[in-house]
């Protein structure tokens, strides 16, 4: 049994599609890390993100703000969340999931992409973040 699914006109996507994870964990300021990558376009129905960071008691950068995104190759966020520390020995912690509608990296270069973008941190941080998203094909 199948569902049209209208943006690809030779789709059809099966009512309870095989979901696989795609992860990627722990990874620092900074980075660009591929999630997934395919010559054949695929369905993203949810992504996940964890952000932890930290300073320690030398810390005297004041405030500061660092982004951490899921994007597809051409730079188009899924899901994105933002971290701030403003003293030393300050600590933050996010963790952000939502579910999306089947949606289909944009094509470029050749390749479906998604990929995790980490922001930059200053010195006496310590800053990792993890992501993963549930494909599917087609």
């Amino acid at each position: 049994m199948t569902t049209p699914i209208g943006d690809l006109p030779d789709w059809q996507t099966l009512v309870t599609p095989q979901v696989v994870p795609n992860v990627i964990f722990d990874q620092t300021g900074n980075v660009a890390a591929l999630l997934r990558r395919s010559v054949n376009p695929y369905r993203v129905w949810g992504v996940w993100i964890a952000v932890t960071i930290s300073t320690n008691g030398s810390y005297v950068t004041g405030t500061q703000l660092v982004d951490t995104k899921v994007q597809d190759g051409s730079a188009v966020p899924l899901l994105a969340c933002s971290v701030r520390v403003i003293a030393a020995l300050d600590y933050q912690v996010v963790h952000l999931a939502i579910p999306l509608p089947g949606v289909t990296p944009s094509l470029l270069g050749g390749f479906y992409d998604i990929n995790l973008v980490t922001g930059v941190s200053s010195a006496n941080t310590a800053y990792t973040a993890s992501a993963g998203i549930l494909t599917s094909q087609p």
